[in-house]
């Protein structure tokens, strides 16, 4: 995956495009970004899709590899994006582990700034 990066204070976020490479749009001030990767169980099948469909989820594609899905989602803390984003997806039949790493970019003006690591059991 190739990701372009923004230099500090730029007006501008990343998002994935279908063929998994970075693109500008308007950041919305405030939020915080965060990518979010997700593991499913073996024959799970696609779920960028589904995940498209949340809240706060800015873009989603399907991957291979360690990871079968990488999403971009924005909220006001990583506290707020543990209890609605990826709260969300961790009910998502078929997914095992979620991992979420905000950009650092993005918590300029937010206090708390940690990686949010789950299993699902």
């Amino acid at each position: 995956m190739t990701l372009s990066t923004f230099p500090p204070g730029s007006q501008a976020h990343t998002g994935l495009t279908g063929h998994g490479v970075a693109e500008s749009s308007t950041e919305r001030s405030g939020q915080l970004e965060a990518y979010v990767l997700i593991q499913t169980q073996a024959h799970t099948g696609r779920i960028a899709e589904r995940v498209r469909g949340l809240k706060g989820v800015i873009s989603a594609e399907d991957l291979t590899g360690a990871f079968d899905a990488i999403a971009v989602a924005e909220s006001g803390s990583t506290g707020s994006l543990a209890d609605s984003v990826l709260a969300e997806i961790r009910r998502m039949p078929g997914v095992i582990r979620v991992l979420s790493a905000p950009l650092v970019r993005s918590a300029a003006g937010v206090r708390e700034l940690q990686p949010v690591w789950s299993d699902v059991a």
